[in-house]
């Protein structure tokens, strides 16, 4: 993501069980977009959290979300007084016991468009078994996710054919729980606008073999594109001279055992009879130091006689090895639902400087045979500073040397959370063609592979001018790219009138903080 948004979110959930790798704007996030004015002060509105993007389940009314008729309110439009239409998925928490065994919740739903509803209890010990079920106002039963097996994660996917309105959500306890206390669930909801848009991505909160073997067997959609696994920081332990990766959890996992970790979430996806499409998967690492300085690939020389940069640069030719084996391995699998392992470098320019970055990038590169790698970096540079060095060494050059070099097999993932992300890499690729026009296109210092996708983390928030991931497609291929302001003359010479598809086709989203996070047991799921 946007490297405003991962940073400080990283340093406190790598103590916990997931991290998200940035810095974060708190006040954009905590500008909630429900609409609670005097008109609608008596509707029955799901609540803001205080700190995340999550709304709550409200039965503090004396009409509590028990029926169709008092159901929550799930998400408002800012700009329209009394309107719950959603604009992207976001994350509810609510609750039930044996003494509150329902919950309802109503949503817009639009004619002839596609919804993905998703149900899965909170990290827990617990042996909860909970139904999902999907209403329309008269109260006949569109669809149904019943899964007999404690934990499982129930899903709906659903097509409204009808006029646009409302439909109603119901969370129903069934077993497994026992006296008056309240058991957590997650409830998700999200429009789909195309399929690949809305494949989602993870920061594993841990890395083993039988995390990411359950993690791939639940999976929670059934998806088809690119699904980005950040997995941690570059690392050493140098008692055994083994490079590595530092997890969330601050352990030292080495790369062979990643490897088998790769392996395992392959396994698990296909053994589950749901996932019938194909998907590729990222195992992404980030250029920020480790935050172990034992672990550090940034230590004194005097440890193994190497300098930082060296040691960055076995680190990225050892990491092109290790994804090119499990690569193999995944190839090599009886029917695999995963049918390609690519490598992910998450590059952002406030977190190392260019000569560490471009060091492990070029020791990837170096590999033969080595697979693509898809760096879902960040561009803060403004179009006017494209040539002015930053204060960790960055221009837009440099920039194009790590994120989008064809020597190294480097395709960018842009990270664009914000419209001016999205322009900030607009002006970038302008400016690459530009450079290549001047030099009569026979010069490979700016040729470039072209973008794959994008990278969002699918929240929206006027306040902090945030756009969720089909937005920001939607402005770059209809707004920003039309707009004369911005004038991307090199562009339309190259493009036409628009941009092509394949900009977009491994677009993805990150699935940000531990209520996130699939719980720690899984099940199938099918949905009726």
């Amino acid at each position: 993501m946007n490297s405003k948004i991962f940073v400080s979110i990283a340093l406190i959930l790598s103590i916990v069980t997931c991290a998200i790798l940035g810095t974060v704007n708190a006040s954009a996030f905590e500008q909630q977009e429900i609409n609670l004015s005097a008109a609608n002060s008596t509707q029955n509105y799901v609540t803001p959290y205080d700190t995340r993007y999550i709304y709550y389940e409200n039965e503090t009314t004396s009409a509590k979300n028990d029926s169709i008729s008092t159901a929550n309110i799930y998400i408002t439009e800012p700009s329209v007084v009394g309107s719950n239409k959603r604009y992207c998925e976001r994350l509810l928490r609510g609750s039930i016991s044996t003494t509150d065994t329902v919950d309802y919740y109503q949503i817009y739903v639009e004619q002839n468009k596609t919804y993905k509803i998703k149900l899965f209890g909170q990290l827990s010990t617990a042996t909860v078994n909970l139904d999902l079920y999907l209403y329309d106002a008269d109260g006949s039963q569109l669809r149904r996710s019943i899964i007999s097996q404690a934990n499982a994660s129930e899903h709906i996917l659903y097509t409204h054919r009808g006029t646009s309105g409302n439909v109603y959500i119901k969370v129903q306890y069934v077993s497994g729980w026992s006296g008056t206390n309240e058991y957590t669930y997650r409830l998700l909801v999200n429009e789909v606008v195309e399929e690949s848009y809305l494949v989602q991505s993870f920061f594993p909160s841990q890395i083993n073999a039988d995390y990411f073997y359950n993690l791939g067997r639940n999976y929670p959609d059934k998806i088809t594109g690119l699904i980005v696994l950040t997995v941690g920081y570059a690392a050493k332990d140098y008692t055994n001279n083994t490079y590595g990766v530092l997890d969330y959890t601050n352990r030292f996992v080495p790369l062979g055992e990643l490897r088998t970790a790769i392996v395992r979430f392959a396994e698990g996806f296909t053994s589950n009879p749901s996932h019938t499409q194909f998907v590729q998967i990222a195992i992404s690492i980030v250029n920020m130091p480790a935050v172990i300085s034992d672990n550090s690939l940034e230590r004194s020389p005097t440890i193994d006689s190497l300098s930082a940069t060296q040691r960055l640069n076995l680190h990225g030719a050892n990491y092109a090895n290790m994804i090119k084996s499990a690569n193999d391995d995944i190839v090599a699998l009886s029917s695999s639902r995963v049918n390609a392992v690519y490598a992910a470098y998450d590059s952002e320019v406030d977190w190392n400087t260019y000569d560490n970055t471009y060091a492990w990038i070029s020791g990837y590169g170096s590999v033969s045979g080595r697979r693509n790698i898809y760096v879902n970096a960040d561009c803060p540079i403004a179009a006017n500073g494209a040539e002015t060095l930053t204060s960790k060494g960055w221009n837009y050059l440099r920039l194009r040397n790590v994120c989008c070099n064809p020597a190294f097999g480097a395709y960018p993932l842009p990270q664009v959370a914000t419209r001016q992300a999205a322009r900030n890499w607009l002006d970038f690729f302008n400016w690459l063609e530009k450079k290549q026009s001047e030099s009569s296109g026979s010069s490979t210092l700016y040729t470039y592979n072209a973008l794959v996708g994008l990278m969002n983390n699918n929240q929206y928030n006027t306040t902090g001018n945030f756009f969720c991931l089909n937005q920001i497609i939607d402005y770059i291929r209809n707004t920003a790219y039309t707009n004369q302001a911005y004038n991307y003359t090199n562009l339309r010479n190259k493009y036409g009138t628009s941009l092509p598809s394949s900009w977009f086709t491994k677009s993805t989203w990150c699935m940000s903080g531990t209520d996130y996070q699939l719980p720690a047991v899984f099940s199938s799921n099918t949905s009726g």
